[in-house]
């Protein structure tokens, strides 16, 4: 597979989206911060939304680290709106509830401990947390699945109540594929940040170019603190394509001092980490060109189409992404399950949902199949199901992420 043990593999692979993240948190107290959207506005509905239900609403969590606080739950919004609005779950409606993590293990905790006690709390959808080690216990006490959460630190891989809908931090281990499968790239170079979870990410790559017999011409470490990222990034000249695993504003930096360098070759992002809206304020159309980024959904299928739809209609103003996408499709995941339920309760949920096979995403992902068990990282990785290992590549024009081809090719994580 990777040349690595497979428990190396799963210490290796901590969090690394949530590590490359594009903003940081305010510094706070311990105490979760918790939002939720009681109303039938706030959670999305329009005003032509039919009459609310007299049953009692199906509360559905959310715990989402500072740096992403305001994206996942807009998809979840769109999905939940729509929902409401053709009369909710057999007449219940649904409601959000998001809880902050501030980007602290400890705030994490008592989010999860706050949802586990609440017993109106039904399942969580679209987590994205760095600390699953901290949250998923509890909520696994409490039989609280957690609907597309996306699967980041070991805590996850293996977490009973996890149902994810995407490879999570795995995603960029797609990048050196698509690199050298489909751009033909044979020097590749990767730059990472000072992060412990980063920087074993060129030693992955190259495990995974080794089943070509290929490695990296060369990787480099950016310090986030460096003003002047030049000289890192002259270091990878001789490469004829480069990988970025960094934060937003570093990847912004050294992408317009590679081209001010000369590197005219491909360099490509993750859709989790760089807003395509920021590069297009902040670089040249010059910097621009043959830049690509790994995305988690297939953006000419159905299914997007239908989350851009939603987006559209229920939250006008957001720009679409891969955060607020997965959040969306794993609400309609949990209301596709509930609506078979006789009674909508935590347990029954979990039932339903381990016996889900074939879901049909409308092509954003393969069908999604919970019966099998994950065969990712020697086995490891139980709750990561073949379905969800495949990404796709993206390329930036214009401000936005377009598909790479016209008909687009998955890219599998695992060969």
């Amino acid at each position: 597979m990777l040349g690595l043990r497979p428990t190396r593999l799963l210490a290796l692979l901590i969090a690394p989206v949530v590590l490359l993240g594009s903003a940081c948190s305010d510094d706070g107290d311990s105490t979760p911060s918790v939002s939720g959207a009681s109303s039938a506005s706030s959670a999305g509905t329009s005003s032509t939304a039919a009459t609310v239900s007299s049953k009692p609403a199906i509360h559905l969590g959310m715990i989402v680290n500072s740096t992403y606080k305001d994206v996942p739950p807009t998809g979840a919004r769109a999905a939940i709106g729509r929902i409401n609005e053709a009369g909710g779950i057999n007449g219940r409606q649904l409601e959000l509830v998001v809880c902050d993590t501030e980007d602290k293990a400890a705030v994490a905790a008592g989010c999860a401990q706050k949802f586990a006690a609440d017993p109106s709390i039904i399942a969580t959808v679209g987590d994205v947390s760095s600390f699953g080690g901290d949250t998923n216990p509890p909520l696994e006490k409490a039989s609280v699945a957690g609907v597309g959460t996306v699967p980041l630190t070991a805590g996850d891989f293996g977490a009973n109540r996890l149902f994810a809908t995407t490879s999570g931090g795995l995603e960029f281990l797609g990048i050196a594929s698509f690199l050298y499968d489909r751009v033909g790239s044979r020097k590749i170079g990767m730059a990472v940040i000072d992060d412990p979870g980063a920087q074993v990410l060129p030693g992955l790559a190259n495990g995974i170019l080794a089943t070509r017999g290929a490695k990296l011409s060369g990787s480099v470490v950016v310090p986030v603190a460096n003003a002047d990222v030049s000289a890192n990034v002259a270091s990878l000249a001789k490469s004829d394509a480069q990988a970025l695993a960094l934060t937003e504003d570093v990847a912004l930096r050294y992408l317009q001092a590679a081209r001010q360098q000369g590197f005219t070759g491909p360099i490509m992002l993750s859709e989790t980490t760089v807003r395509p809206e920021l590069l297009k304020a902040r670089l040249s159309p010059a910097d621009l060109e043959k830049v690509y980024a790994i995305s988690w959904f297939d953006k000419t299928s159905t299914g997007y189409a239908d989350y851009l739809a939603d987006l559209k209609k229920y939250q006008p103003t957001v720009q679409p992404g891969d955060l607020s996408a997965n959040a969306w499709l794993s609400v309609n995941l949990f209301a596709k399950v509930a609506a078979g339920l006789d009674e909508v309760t935590r347990e029954k949920v979990l039932v339903g949902l381990n016996a889900v096979s074939g879901f049909d995403t409308k092509g954003m992902t393969l069908p999604l199949d919970y019966t099998v068990k994950g065969t990712a990282l020697g086995g490891a990785a139980p709750r990561l199901v073949p379905s969800s290992l495949e990404v796709f590549a993206d390329r930036y024009e214009d401000g936005a992420w377009l598909p790479y081809e016209q008909v687009q090719q998955p890219i599998t994580v695992f060969k």
